[in-house]
């Protein structure tokens, strides 16, 4: 163990916690004005035989938790293996939470959902304050159970009793993936193919977006994982595998007036560059280049699509960076010419990223995957790092 008690933080207790394997239930309630309420939880217990009792943790915060106080009564459900969808409503902050999962109100009033694998009613008998939970005692009036196996929550990801946690039948959940525009124009059909066969219960939330945005996310923990360019991270808490290299160029229009042999920075910025604006490689690596070597620049116009740039490179608007391999059949049709460039750019490292000691298994499947996936050229020396690629 490397933290003692003063040095540990919520993050690190929340990991640890997520370390043991639970089932997941979820407790419903309805207040005095008959609106209802429920909330995910996994803090739960049986606490007694004799009487019958059970215990739960509720945030204090939680409007479930002030309801059950007004009503004094709550129905605690066990969810079935199937059920991560019924997890995942109760988990979210949905208005109207109930309107997505059938249920039935019981004779104490109490919303019971449908499909469960067992459910008990309970009547409040007390509770006791616990840091920044309250922990609710109920005493067990009513019971119904069926049949089935249990829902199982584990680092972050649901898992099934019969299935190893994050075997590929077991691992269910949503996968919330950052992409770069150049992985999504590329091999993306390729990944989403791979985990959809491998991770049939795993549903994916693509985000296709510049390089730091994505990046904020990641560390927002917004996003499970990212595919971006960059080949080394400052922060530790960041693991990052590579997923290969890829070449970027300049290119411009056969139209427009260049130079036939090698172009220098200077000759490039005669003409308008087209950019995917700050935080892409362009704002980065290139303007390095393009300063480095003697150029400066006069005009500046920004798109935040890779693909809406090349169309207006194609139409004689500006010159652009763009990977060639994604253009060959322009190229090839003399709609953009890739300019010999002196020096040439460096090829671009892109890697897939998430956070260290993550709850969830699903940040290692998708790197697995992707790096699986990816179409990019690997190589052993090392290369100009491009964290601010696009």
């Amino acid at each position: 163990m490397n933290a003692s008690v003063e040095t540990v933080q919520p993050s690190d207790l929340r990991q640890f916690a997520g370390h043991f394997p639970t089932g997941v239930a979820v407790v419903t309630t309805r207040d005095l004005q008959g609106k209802s309420y429920g909330v995910t939880i996994n803090a739960v217990t049986s606490l007694s035989l004799t009487p019958p009792l059970l215990l739960i943790c509720l945030d204090k915060c939680s409007n479930t938790l002030a309801a059950i106080a007004e009503s004094g009564t709550f129905c605690l459900h066990y969810l079935e293996a199937n059920q991560s969808h019924v997890s995942r409503v109760f988990a979210s902050k949905s208005d109207d939470k109930f309107a997505e999962i059938a249920s039935r109100l019981s004779e104490a009033g109490n919303p019971i959902l449908d499909g469960v694998l067992a459910a008990s009613e309970c009547r409040v008998t007390e509770t006791y304050p616990g840091g920044d939970h309250t922990i609710v005692v109920g005493m067990v009036e009513r019971i119904q159970m069926g049949g089935g196996e249990p829902l199982l929550y584990h680092r972050g990801g649901y898992a099934c009793l019969d299935n190893r946690v994050g075997a590929r039948d077991a691992l269910t959940g949503v996968a919330r993936i950052g992409v770069a525009e150049l992985v999504a124009v590329t091999w993306l059909p390729e990944l989403v193919a791979s985990l959809r066969r491998d991770y049939p219960g795993l549903t994916l939330e693509l985000d296709v977006s510049l390089t730091a945005s994505l990046f904020a996310r990641l560390m927002e923990g917004e996003l499970d994982a990212v595919l971006i360019p960059g080949g080394r991270f400052d922060n530790t808490n960041l693991v990052a595998s590579t997923l290969g290299f890829t070449r970027f160029a300049w290119m411009a229009s056969p139209r427009l007036e260049l130079p036939q042999g090698p172009i220098t920075p200077p000759d490039l910025t005669k003409h308008p560059i087209l950019s995917l604006g700050e935080g892409s490689y362009h704002y980065g690596p290139a303007e390095e280049w393009l300063a480095a070597h003697g150029g400066s620049r006069r005009r500046v116009d920004v798109c935040n699509s890779m693909s809406v740039i090349a169309s207006l490179t194609q139409a004689g608007l500006g010159v652009s960076l763009l990977p060639p391999g994604c253009f060959q059949s322009e190229v090839a049709e003399g709609q953009l010419r890739v300019l010999d460039t002196r020096p040439e750019m460096p090829e671009v490292e892109f890697s897939a990223v998430h956070m260290k000691r993550q709850p969830s298994v699903i940040p290692e499947a998708v790197a697995k995957a992707a790096r699986q996936a990816s179409s990019f050229q690997t190589r052993s020396e090392p290369t100009q790092d491009a964290s601010l690629a696009a």
